[in-house]
């Protein structure tokens, strides 16, 4: 089944490299990277883009 983490870099809350390292065991995982998105704005600022990996569009 696909997987997408969106993960946004200023994030203080989750480290990056432990971001990479889970991403790295799910084979089908694929990280999308988002400038300038913290832990929570990142779902509020691209709800556009999760919306469209849910809906498949």
């Amino acid at each position: 089944m696909p997987l997408t983490l969106f993960y946004g870099e200023d994030d203080r809350n989750v480290p990056l490299d432990l971001v990479k390292r889970t991403a790295a065991t799910l084979p089908t995982a694929k990280l999308v990277m988002c400038p300038n998105e913290g832990h929570i704005s990142v779902m509020v600022n691209q709800i556009e883009a999760i919306a469209k990996v849910l809906t498949g569009d």
